[in-house]
């Protein structure tokens, strides 16, 4: 499977809550600028799976409109912040060997992927707003993942 993880873009501070917090315009340029950059190197992406948070459903229909029609979107609970990693294994199994994007937050973006590497958590790899880290797993566990790359708007200079 491979499995681009996406973190939202950059969102407006102020909000009635932290939930509501929308991406600003800084955000939505560099999702964009993110998503075209990934769709030239994965373009057969058919699955995006996202926090159902605003900032991140922002993302991933940004995500969505680059890809296309064929591309579908799926809000899952499982990517809110403060869920439990262990969700999200069984829900990539059922997922097959697929190509998908998650569009979350950190931390738990960033220990979700020291956990697909390393086999749990072993503290937060960092990724920026609108970065993507690339994993390939060889099978649907933790620590059977291998960290291929990471990269930020900053590459471009944003």
């Amino acid at each position: 499977m491979y499995l681009y993880l996406f973190r939202h873009g950059d969102a407006e501070p102020n909000a009635a809550t932290d939930d509501a917090r929308p991406l600003s315009e800084r955000g939505r340029e560099q999702s964009r600028l993110m998503a075209e950059w990934l769709h030239k190197r994965a373009p057969n992406i058919r699955m995006i799976l996202s926090s159902p948070l605003i900032r991140a459903l922002q993302t991933s229909e940004i995500i969505s409109s680059v890809y296309g029609e064929k591309t579908k979107l799926v809000p899952v609970p499982a990517l809110t912040p403060g869920n439990a990693l262990k969700d999200i294994p069984p829900l990539l199994s059922r997922m097959g060997d697929m190509r998908a994007i998650l569009v979350g937050h950190l931390p738990d973006l960033g220990l979700l992927l020291s956990a697909l590497v390393w086999g749990e958590p072993q503290g937060e790899i960092p990724i920026k707003k609108s970065g993507i880290a690339f994993v390939r797993l060889s099978e649907i566990r933790y620590g059977k993942g291998t960290l291929e790359w990471i990269v930020s708007p900053d590459l471009f200079g944003y």
